[in-house]
């Protein structure tokens, strides 16, 4: 997945555990298809399908296809990063839910998808099914415009809310884009996102990460090889930190 965000340099991390800020990740949209002909005599009529595709949709799509255990190592300079286990294929539970994980500190510039399960307790990555980008122009610097910016000038500290427009991309093949069964799709639009510092125990832990994004989307895709459009919102919210 690639995810960019242009923030300062990161501080340490608290711990020997990996900090995130993460988010619920909700996806709303309508697909609508080409409907099959009905023939009434002389008269061929066809209308449109519609599919609902959400969140659990997605999870469903993804149940017994590859992941990776999102867990921790330490690396060379004594510092803990995350760490993607061996591919494993499992099926989720109804508990399943879609979550965004930013890392945080030393690990600031690393953002994970994934489905955190219950049964048992796991983070999967599946950010390879998954892209997230911003959208800028050719002549232009900025990929964003500023809708409020509040600075502290003795610390640094910058707390943001930002316009700007996102594309989001799934792909339930990514390797193998002529599937018979290929669920995949590529929305964009308007979105406006907040940023701010992170701390814990007092301690400024990360000079910000995002704590809320709202997307108003807009785009095609193919729906087990039928073309389709889509259109919804695709939201990021309740943040918390998290030590793993």
């Amino acid at each position: 997945m690639v995810f960019v965000v242009s923030l300062t340099a990161a501080v340490a991390q608290t711990s020997t555990n990996v900090d995130y800020l993460t988010l619920n990740l909700n996806i709303m949209l309508t697909a609508t298809t080409n409907g099959t002909p009905e023939t009434n005599g002389s008269i061929v009529t066809s209308k449109s399908g519609t599919l609902k595709i959400n969140s659990g949709s997605l999870i469903d799509l993804l149940s017994g296809r590859r992941s990776f255990p999102l867990g921790k190592i330490v690396d060379g300079q004594g510092n803990t990063i995350p760490h993607r286990g061996a591919a494993v294929m499992t099926n989720y539970s109804n508990a399943a839910r879609l979550l965004l994980m930013q890392g945080l500190g030393t690990n600031h510039d690393s953002t994970f998808v994934v489905i955190r399960d219950v049964r048992p307790p796991v983070n999967y990555d599946v950010s390879e099914y998954f892209s997230i980008t911003t959208r800028g122009f050719p002549s232009a610097a900025d990929n964003s415009v500023a809708n409020t910016i509040s600075l502290d000038l003795d610390t640094g500290e910058e707390t943001s809310t930002r316009v700007l427009v996102k594309e989001f991309s799934f792909d339930d093949t990514p390797e193998t884009p002529d599937a018979p069964d290929r669920f995949a799709f590529t929305v964009d639009g308007f979105t406006t996102e907040q940023t701010a510092p992170v701390s814990f125990g007092g301690d400024v832990i990360d000079p910000g990460a995002i704590r809320f994004l709202t997307s108003t989307v807009a785009g095609t895709g193919t729906i087990t090889n039928t073309f389709a459009v889509l259109k919804g919102s695709i939201m990021a919210n309740l943040p918390r930190h998290e030590s793993k």
